[in-house]
């Protein structure tokens, strides 16, 4: 189903009822709205980062741009994400980047700057030459921000593709939603719970 017929659905079972103009008081649509982006969002967080499940976040919950410019200022290399974005996995939501299309090394994922920046070799350094992406704030708005660590081969970006875990809030109301795991219980619990004032605890998966 889509967004809004997603909401209404869990506002009708949160009121045992079907909706009235009167339950605009008693719960506001907008008010359910948020409620099931909390427990969307929270649900998706708890995908496992096994196989299965990055096939499931792959195939269902990553939004792909393609072909988006880097821009320049003070130094700094960046492009912006305007999408809400769930902090799955070590990127934080953010799926992937890499240079599109018609550029060097086009297709080869640059890493994320957690990454060690040390390598070592029969406990020897070696130098690193590559490009990595971070997160960051530039003029007072989120941005990734691309780095390079010593010589790196790639600096000469232009474009990049990338791909994000959307929130529920990003999607639009006649966008199609899968509920993760098929598990509607689940949402509507959570979305009780959240409009209760008493949130269930998130379950975030930082590991790969």
């Amino acid at each position: 189903m889509n967004k809004n017929a997603l909401i209404s659905f869990v506002r009708r079972r949160i009121l045992g009822r079907e909706a009235t103009p009167d339950d605009q008081k008693v719960l506001h649509f907008q008010r359910a709205a948020q409620a099931v982006n909390y427990a969307f969002n929270t649900l998706l967080s708890q995908i496992p980062l096994d196989d299965k499940g990055k096939m499931q976040i792959e195939s269902y919950y990553v939004k792909h741009y393609y072909d988006q410019p880097v821009k320049e200022s003070g130094g700094y290399r960046y492009f912006g994400v305007s999408d809400s974005v769930v902090p799955i996995g070590e990127g934080r939501g953010i799926w992937y980047v890499q240079p599109s299309k018609g550029e060097t090394k086009a297709g080869n994922p640059l890493p994320h700057a957690t990454r060690p920046q040390i390598a070592t070799w029969n406990n020897l350094p070696i130098p690193i030459n590559e490009t990595v992406w971070r997160f960051g704030n530039i003029s007072g708005n989120r941005q990734i921000i691309l780095e390079d660590i010593g010589d790196s081969p790639i600096t000469d970006i232009r474009k990049v593709d990338f791909g994000v875990v959307r929130g529920l809030e990003s999607y639009s109301k006649d966008e199609e939603v899968i509920v993760p795991d098929g598990r509607n219980d689940l949402l509507i619990s959570f979305a009780s719970e959240w409009l209760s004032g008493n949130p269930p605890k998130e379950s975030i998966n930082d590991n790969n």
